[in-house]
C-alpha cells in the first residue's frame, strides 16, 4: 500500500511540474506577443505623431503630402487590425464546398497582384489529364484566394520589385499539393515553423517592411487548417521561400 501511495505522490508531483512548465511557457508566449504587438503599433504611431507635430508647427514642405502620409499610416493600422481579427479565436468560420481540380486552377489564376510588381507563373489545364481535372477537393474559395494573395504580397514586401513567383499543383495519393515558390532570399531551416506564428520577425530586412506586419502567414495557416489542410515551408527551387499547401482529395 505504501508503495502505491509513493507512486501516486510521485505521479502527482510530476504532473504539477508539467503544469507549472506549461503555464510558464504560455506566460512567456503571451509576454512576447504583447511586446511584439506594442512594437508593431508604436512604429506607425510614431510616424503619425511626427507628421501631426510638423503640421501643427507649419514646418512641412507640402501639406498634401503630409496628409497623404497620415492617411497611409491610418490605412496600414486598419489593415493590421483586420488581420489580427481574422486570426483571433472569434474569426468567422470558412465555407468549405466541393470543387474540381479544374476549379482550383481557375481560383489560383484569380490572384490579385500588380503585374508590374512580380512575374507570376501559374499552372495551366494542359498539365493535367482529363481524369485529374475531374478529381474533387473541398475548400473555401474566398479563404484560399486570401492565402494566395497573402503569400504573393508577403513575397513582394520582403523581396522587393521584380519578384518571380511560380505556383504549381500536384496530386499525391489522397491529396493535392499547391506549391508557391518565390525568388527572394532563403531562410534558415530552423525558422520554417516560426514564420507561421503571429508577429514573427526573421531578420532586419524583414523588420523594415512596413506593409506586412508578420500576421499574413499566420492567417494563411489558420485558413488552411479550417479547410482541413496543412501548410508548411521550405527553401524552394527559385532560391527563396516555398509555401506548400496540402488539401485532402474527396474520395
Amino acid at each position: 500500500m505504501q508503495r502505491q501511495v509513493d507512486v501516486l505522490n510521485k505521479n502527482l508531483s510530476e504532473e504539477k511540474i508539467q503544469q507549472a512548465t506549461s503555464i510558464e511557457a504560455v506566460k512567456q508566449k503571451e509576454e512576447k506577443l504583447f511586446a511584439d504587438l506594442s512594437h508593431e503599433l508604436r512604429t506607425p504611431l510614431t510616424v503619425m505623431k511626427i507628421q501631426v507635430e510638423s503640421l501643427q508647427h507649419n514646418i512641412v514642405d507640402n501639406v498634401h503630402t503630409s496628409y497623404g502620409k497620415l492617411m497611409n499610416k491610418i490605412d496600414e493600422l486598419n489593415s493590421f487590425i483586420d488581420h489580427l481579427m481574422q486570426v483571433s479565436p472569434n474569426a468567422k468560420p470558412v465555407k468549405v464546398t466541393v470543387h474540381t481540380i479544374e476549379d482550383l486552377i481557375s481560383d489560383v489564376k484569380s490572384i490579385d497582384v500588380d503585374p508590374n510588381e512580380l512575374i507570376l507563373t501559374l499552372p495551366t489545364i494542359k498539365h493535367f489529364t482529363s481524369e485529374q481535372l475531374k478529381m474533387l477537393v473541398e475548400y473555401d474559395p474566398q479563404g484560399l484566394s486570401t492565402v494566395f494573395n497573402e503569400c504573393c504580397h508577403n513575397a513582394i514586401s520582403h523581396g522587393g520589385s521584380e519578384m518571380n513567383i511560380s505556383i504549381d499543383i500536384d496530386d499525391e495519393s489522397n491529396s493535392v499539393v499547391i506549391n508557391l515558390d518565390n525568388s527572394g532570399e532563403a531562410i534558415s531551416d530552423n525558422v520554417f515553423k516560426d514564420i507561421f506564428n503571429p508577429l514573427v520577425r526573421l531578420d532586419d530586412a524583414r523588420q523594415n517592411s512596413s506593409k506586412h506586419k508578420g500576421v499574413g502567414l499566420s492567417l494563411c495557416k489558420q485558413i488552411i487548417a479550417a479547410n482541413n489542410g496543412q501548410v508548411f515551408a521550405s527553401n524552394g527551387v527559385l532560391g527563396g521561400l516555398s509555401i506548400h499547401i496540402v488539401l485532402p482529395l474527396k474520395m
